[in-house]
């Protein structure tokens, strides 16, 4: 039997993710991967880089999620709209065109 809670409150997304003390848990995903087939998520589990995400569909997921945890947590978006932080990436002169995440100018704006 586990020492852990059945739902845990105010748990940081890194923590859930990556927290040694839940290593020996299936996520949320994990347990969608099951519902699948055992056989995909065990394929999905020794070919991680097969199934990664682009940064953009992680940040808006995590928009996503933290927004979910506020209304959860505090019945309101107030924790969630007070946290966020809007980026307007520098624009090349040249283009008009904002410059991609990779060059030098987008990451000193950062």
């Amino acid at each position: 039997m586990s020492n852990i809670e059945d739902t845990i409150y105010n748990l940081p997304n890194d923590e859930y993710h990556k927290g040694e003390r839940f290593k020996d848990f299936l996520s949320s995903t994990q347990i969608k991967d099951y519902m699948v087939s055992p056989k995909f998520a065990r394929y999905k589990a020794l070919h991680p880089e097969m199934f990664e995400i682009s940064i953009e569909a992680s940040e808006k997921g995590s928009l996503y999620h933290d927004a979910m945890e506020s209304l959860v947590n505090t019945g309101t978006l107030d924790k969630w709209r007070n946290n966020l932080l809007v980026f307007e990436p520098p624009i090349n002169p040249k283009t008009g065109c904002p410059y991609g995440r990779d060059t030098q100018k987008y990451q000193i704006a950062l």
